[in-house]
């Protein structure tokens, strides 16, 4: 009789949930924050222990697996349309279904026992070390994957007008939702939406534009001391950032917006980042920010 321990069963099915959900972000086009999806996977794993109860059984059902599945993505991606969270569960479940096949065939193919499916819940018969070095190698492939694939995307490109107030004035900047790009300001781990310097010129102080404008090599660090000695410290900041070619020592100007909104919904954890080059291969948007 093959004996299962509860903590590795929790453990092996948080981290899983919490990877399909990121997953199920990324491929969906759309972003959550990471402690809802964080307390989805939590809730799911606890769900997963309850099915080794025997007079919970019932439990283990397909229109209870189902429909806990649907509550998982509500918890998520709670702020979601309707239409939206049943686009989200539909690619959740299908991410579920794909992963058990897998992990059938790895049994099948190996024969090892180390990997097993039992009441359609996955059981790993490994260290906890073991399982936190998989963990960081499936979270390190994931992040690849969706870097690789880039703006297009696993739906599709998806292009949005964002309303962005800045200095006491709007403007609204078609804007790519990129899943691969990943730049987020390491302070305060807002994500950075990069806006073309014309895209958003307009909303500046005429001060500003002219110390940001009085060389036309616009470099960053410059600018930020010519902003400053004209009363615009507080406002700026230099943001370290890496080139997709992998190159550092790279600055952008970054500022914080009086607000910003997606599709007419609050995005609070999104700060500006100001580029002068253009953004490379744009077709039909002069910003981007990761989702």
């Amino acid at each position: 009789m093959k004996v299962i321990y509860i903590d590795v069963l929790f453990a092996v099915n948080l981290i899983i949930n919490y990877l399909l959900l990121l997953m199920t972000m990324r491929f969906g086009g759309v972003y959550a924050k990471r402690s809802r999806l964080f307390l989805s996977a939590f809730l799911g794993a606890f769900y997963c222990v309850l099915f080794f109860v025997p007079e919970l059984g019932f439990l283990y059902g397909a229109f209870f697996k189902l429909a806990f599945a649907a509550f998982m993505v509500f918890i998520g991606f709670y702020k979601k349309s309707l239409f939206s969270l049943a686009k989200l569960y539909i690619i959740f479940v299908g991410l579920s279904a794909a992963l058990a096949g897998g992990v059938i065939a790895f049994y099948w193919l190996n024969n090892s026992g180390m990997l097993s499916l039992k009441n359609g819940v996955i059981y790993a018969d490994i260290s906890l070390k073991t399982l936190f070095i998989a963990s960081g190698l499936s979270f390190l492939l994931v992040s690849f994957f969706l870097r690789h694939q880039g703006s297009a995307g696993v739906l599709g490109k998806k292009i949005k007008p964002v309303e962005i107030t800045l200095f006491g004035k709007k403007t609204v900047v078609y804007t790519l939702l990129d899943t691969g790009n990943e730049l987020r300001d390491p302070i305060t781990g807002k994500r950075v939406l990069v806006a073309e310097y014309q895209s958003i010129r307009e909303c500046l102080p005429l001060r500003l534009r002219e110390s940001i404008e009085f060389d036309s090599n616009y470099e960053a660090s410059e600018i930020f001391e010519r902003a400053s000695r004209m009363g615009f410290a507080g406002a700026l900041r230099l943001l370290p950032f890496k080139t997709v070619s992998g190159r550092n020592g790279n600055m952008m100007i970054v500022m914080k917006p009086d607000a910003v909104q997606i599709e007419e919904k609050p995005a609070p954890d999104i700060i500006l980042g100001l580029t002068f080059e253009g953004l490379k291969g744009a077709k039909g948007y002069s910003a981007l920010v990761g989702i």
